[in-house]
C-alpha cells in the first residue's frame, strides 16, 4: 500500500469559510506580502483542524500559540488525560 492512497484532499465548506472568515482576513493582512495561495493554505490547514481535529500538548508554549490564534483550549490535567488514553 502506498501512503498516497491514504490521503484524500480537503475544501472547506461555504459555511465553514463563513464561519472562520475572519481568520482569513487577518492572514491576508499579515501575510500581505506572500501570494495569497500561502493564505489559502493556511487558512485550510485552520479550518481542519477547528472542524476534525485535536492538538495534544505536553509543551506549553506551541500549545499556546495556537490559543493566541484563535483555537478552543480544553485544558486536562494528568489524571483525566491518562483516563483517555
Amino acid at each position: 500500500m502506498h501512503y498516497s492512497e491514504l490521503i484524500t484532499s480537503f475544501e472547506p465548506s461555504f459555511e465553514q469559510k463563513m464561519k472562520h472568515r475572519g481568520f482569513y482576513e487577518i492572514l491576508l493582512l499579515r501575510l500581505r506580502y506572500y501570494t495569497e495561495s500561502l493564505a489559502q493554505t493556511l487558512f485550510e490547514e485552520w479550518v481542519f483542524l477547528q472542524e476534525y481535529s485535536i492538538i495534544i500538548s505536553r509543551i506549553r508554549k506551541t500549545f499556546s500559540k495556537f490559543i493566541d490564534a484563535g483555537g478552543i483550549c480544553i485544558q486536562l490535567g494528568e489524571k483525566a488525560f491518562n483516563t483517555l488514553n
